[in-house]
């Protein structure tokens, strides 16, 4: 997310070097990986470190199991980008409990470590938590099917379909609902930061990532999207102007929620975090110029 417009605050656990180490360790052991190649390239991109950019508070024991959820994440988005279409989709298939006739090992574990995992951690929540992450679960699930469509297609999407699409695929709902270790009450307010802070890091990735997509002919971007009928230097110039102004407003509303009572304040302290978090990532690491695909499904 290389955005100089606007920044927020980061910080990094202190638990993220070990979490980084145990977390690859743990991958290889339960065969995520198809390569020690594979094992490396996310070494040097930082991968496991995303999580604790992202929580730098939390205590160890969920962070690991974040780290581990998160490295899922990218490693679905990975293969997804890697294998055929069919392939693709039969992975997605298999997230949402439906049977899959492709036979694929490195499949069926992903899979089951992602469910598993997602299990374990609604585990640290109550009921309430958990019924709302499976809905936001299902709905990345259904943004993925979205995104294949696409690609399946050929053709780029609407622009209005992409927005409303993206954030669900892109997997930041699941991020956010992290945050709410308790309980925040249900606010336009509350739901209009959540929202805007969904599109900001979507389109900082999108412009991040840009150049890579336009060489692989990646439909899933805002920014290539709006070049259809733009100039790129317009276009560009059109995206730092709506992130400065996302980000001078996710600070604004964040300020008077956080006049409403502690809980809200913490919430909004957290997701600046989280959004620093983003920045401070992205910005350290080259995912988005070589090698590996995508955001992180986010």
């Amino acid at each position: 997310m290389n955005n100089s417009l606007i920044s927020f605050p980061a910080a990094l656990s202190i638990s993220v070097r070990e979490l980084d180490h145990s977390t690859l360790k743990w991958a290889w052991s339960q065969q995520l990986f198809d390569s020690p190649a594979f094992v490396e390239q996310y070494r040097l991109y930082k991968i496991n470190w995303f999580a604790s950019y992202l929580y730098p508070e939390l205590d160890p024991e969920k962070l690991e199991l974040l780290t581990r959820f998160f490295l899922c994440l990218f490693l679905i988005d990975d293969y997804m980008d890697q294998v055929s279409l069919k392939e693709a989709a039969g992975l997605v298939s298999g997230l949402k409990r439906k049977p899959n006739p492709l036979k694929n090992g490195v499949f069926e574990t992903l899979i089951k470590e992602t469910l598993q995992l997602k299990k374990l951690i609604g585990f640290h929540y109550n009921t309430s938590w958990v019924e709302n992450f499976e809905n936001h679960w299902f709905d990345y699930l259904e943004g993925l099917e979205w995104e294949l469509a696409i690609k399946i297609g050929g053709v780029f999407p609407e622009i209005r379909d992409y927005q409303l699409m993206r954030p669900h695929s892109s997997g930041v709902f699941l991020a956010l609902m992290v945050l709410s270790e308790e309980e925040v009450p249900a606010s336009c307010r509350k739901a209009r930061i959540e929202q805007d802070v969904a599109r900001f890091i979507c389109l900082s990735n999108d412009l991040a990532s840009l150049e890579k997509e336009r060489k692989q002919n990646d439909p899933i971007n805002e920014l290539l999207i709006r070049e259809q009928f733009q100039d790129s230097e317009s276009v560009r110039n059109m995206v730092f102007r709506e992130l400065e102004r996302l980000g001078k407003r996710i600070k604004e509303e964040g300020l008077l929620l956080q006049k409403e009572s502690a809980v809200e304040g913490l919430w909004v302290e957290k997701v600046w975090l989280l959004l620093g978090g983003c920045q401070a990532w992205s910005f350290e690491n080259m995912r988005y110029s070589k090698g590996l695909n995508g955001t992180i499904r986010f």
